[in-house]
């Protein structure tokens, strides 16, 4: 199976940050973002139409065109690892009102919490402790060096945002909080740890980053309005056409993947509910 198949649409990244929050089930706003409107990252967050989860979208894209272009060699192929292995995974994760036609989890009421100012700096903070583990990550391993400079990249946007809402609201920048520290611990763990896994580190890899550059997006701009004054943070901003950039990286991924055992693919799979614990636990923030 390819890599791609298994995580199927930008659902599966919307979930992952929610599913493991004590306080939700999947990346998402609380219970107050929920009334505004539909669902993505597992959350409803606008009052236009229904958004589709990361794997629905993407497979609803793959089955209008049998081909997706790419820059990676051998990965021109729409069905995938990504729309299999990964796909399957996430599904056991989403709930129905998440992914309709194949969520399989019980839905959890979430609990009413309306983030402040602090809550969101807190999350910016420790989102970008967790990227930089990310960016660190594949600058250091040979094997993840078709992964930088993808255009992914993060931390730089969140510093930059992290000063702006230090300094315009006066507020002092808070320390990474625990569910930052614990997260970056893992991935880093997966890089140098004898006991780490490139596959279960490309699943926290592809599932943290293309949640934000999906749902994350539009979770953002709900953010913007009920705390910044409508101002978009550099965080949001990619600076290129977002389907391009999505497929060149997913076309990347899955060269990578071509070349692992099955055991190995089987192995990343797994790693999708500790995924969505990581970038839940982050999200539990501004739930």
């Amino acid at each position: 199976m390819a890599f791609f198949s298994s995580m199927k649409s930008s659902g599966f990244l919307l979930i992952i940050l929610l599913q493991a929050s004590r306080r939700a089930t999947v990346f998402g706003f609380s219970t107050f973002l929920s009334r505004q409107g539909h669902w993505a990252f597992g959350t409803r967050i606008t009052a236009a139409r229904p958004v589709k989860s990361f794997y629905e979208s993407h497979s609803s894209r793959a089955a209008s065109s049998q081909n997706v272009q790419g820059t990676a060699e051998g990965a021109t192929s729409s069905a995938g690892f990504i729309e299999t292995d990964l796909r399957n995974a996430a599904m056991k994760l989403h709930t129905k009102e998440q992914a309709p036609r194949e969520g399989q989890a019980i839905s959890k009421k979430q609990a009413d919490n309306i983030p402040t100012i602090q809550d969101y700096l807190q999350f910016l903070v420790d989102s970008k402790h967790v990227y930089e583990a990310f960016e660190n990550a594949v600058q250091i391993n040979p094997e993840l060096a078709s992964l930088r400079n993808t255009g992914l990249e993060r931390v730089l946007p969140l510093e930059a945002d992290i000063n702006f809402i230090v300094d315009e609201y006066n507020i002092p920048r808070p320390t990474v909080g625990e569910h930052g520290k614990e997260y970056a611990l893992l991935i880093n763990e997966l890089i140098s740890d004898a006991n780490g896994s490139v596959p279960e580190f490309i699943c926290h890899f592809y599932n943290f980053s293309f949640a934000h550059l999906a749902g994350g997006r539009m979770i953002g701009k709900k953010m913007s309005s009920l705390l910044l004054n409508n101002r978009t943070l550099q965080f949001y901003k990619y600076g290129e056409d977002l389907p391009q950039l999505k497929s060149r990286t997913k076309s990347i991924i899955e060269s990578i993947a071509a070349t692992w055992t099955e055991k190995e693919k089987q192995r990343c799979a797994e790693a999708t509910a500790a995924a969505f614990k990581g970038g839940g636990a982050i999200n539990s923030y501004i739930l």
